[in-house]
């Protein structure tokens, strides 16, 4: 391999292919491979890695080595059991292979499903953003942006991310499936550095209720607002059943008249991207890490972690947020309206 590495003068794509060409038959390394392997023949002159230092041996043959780093080059997603078993190396030896090339699992991501005329809406509204921050840097700060949540007793427990550590196992437990059901419906703005509620909603949302949310409720939540900031509010929601009422589409167009985001709107919110809203890339994520760490016994309980939580969030938190939504936009474009996630984490 190396030698036809030096062949094509040290170009690994060039390389790869060249050894394609010689060898039909057999499984051709990625380009990854021949990188790999130069830089550890240069390092350490040798094909091996080198554990000098790093306790006994393991040392395995090279090409049992190459045979492990090209099959997770053609799957990353195979277990170090399942490769070690079918190349006849211990699963231990094939995991500190890989950590002596610098590899590490990483977890999946969760996103939204995204439609495909999602994609065009999606880069609408953040070229429409963009523009409008283009003009007033301060834009964001004038949004009031708003989602709601449900919190539940049983609430969401990851057991592969919570541990108890001790010298012995604890047999620790956590029921789960508790009868005796509730839950809080929760409606929480982000306007500004400031965080507008939380206001506990009925347990089934429809547009009466809304509309007497919107119309009785928050204009009280909206007195610590600046009265500059409120006088040139926008407001946005997702394109919720309740939020696409008649009556309250009337009420937004004579409140807010062409300065409110959301389906039906001046400003058409894209559907499938709780990826674009503070809230839900921030807020609520921050709640329920907090509301949830220890299991819940009343509503009562629920309600006082929830107003614990908020209180714990700074000023200076929320101005990067707002932050946030400008390069979360910003992604939105570079991908095409596509998922932002992979481009945000080469910005962390």
């Amino acid at each position: 391999m190396f030698f036809i590495f030096a062949q094509c003068g040290g170009n690994a794509n060039a390389a790869a292919v060249r050894y394609r060409e010689l060898h039909p038959g057999k499984h051709a390394p990625r380009a990854a491979v021949f990188r790999r392997l130069a830089a550890r023949l240069y390092s350490s002159g040798s094909f091996q890695p080198d554990r000098t230092g790093t306790g006994r041996s393991c040392r395995i043959p090279t090409a049992r080595l190459d045979a492990v780093f090209a099959e997770f080059d053609r799957d990353g997603t195979q277990s170090v059991r399942e490769i070690g078993r079918r190349l006849g190396v211990s699963r231990t030896t094939v995991h500190r292979q890989l950590q002596d090339q610098g590899m590490r699992p990483y977890k999946y991501v969760r996103v939204q499903t995204l439609h495909p005329r999602d994609y065009v809406q999606r880069m609408k509204y953040s070229r429409w953003l963009l523009g409008e921050i283009e003009r007033n840097p301060s834009f964001c700060r004038y949004v009031l942006w708003t989602d709601e949540a449900l919190f539940t007793r049983g609430g969401c427990f990851n057991a592969h991310n919570s541990h108890v550590w001790g010298d012995e196992n604890p047999i620790a437990i956590r029921p789960h499936a508790i009868q005796g059901h509730w839950s809080v419906n929760l409606w929480a703005g982000i306007c500004d550095d400031f965080v507008v509620g939380p206001y506990i909603l009925p347990d089934r949302l429809n547009g009466p209720t809304y509309i007497h949310f919107l119309e009785h409720v928050l204009p009280g939540l909206l007195e610590e607002i600046p009265l500059e900031i409120r006088r040139n509010m926008y407001f946005q929601h997702d394109g919720a059943s309740a939020h696409y009422a008649a009556n309250v589409r009337t009420y937004l167009d004579e409140a807010f008249r062409d300065r409110w985001i959301g389906r039906g709107g001046s400003v058409p919110w894209p559907p499938r991207s709780p990826d674009m809203n503070p809230l839900d890339f921030f807020f609520w994520g921050h709640l329920k890490t907090a509301v949830y760490r220890d299991p819940m016994a009343t509503r009562d309980e629920v309600v006082a972690r929830i107003h614990g939580a908020v209180a714990t969030i700074s000023r200076d938190t929320l101005r990067r947020v707002q932050y946030n939504i400008r390069r979360r936009a910003e992604a939105c474009i570079e991908v095409r309206g596509g998922h932002i996630e992979p481009i945000l984490a080469t910005l962390a």
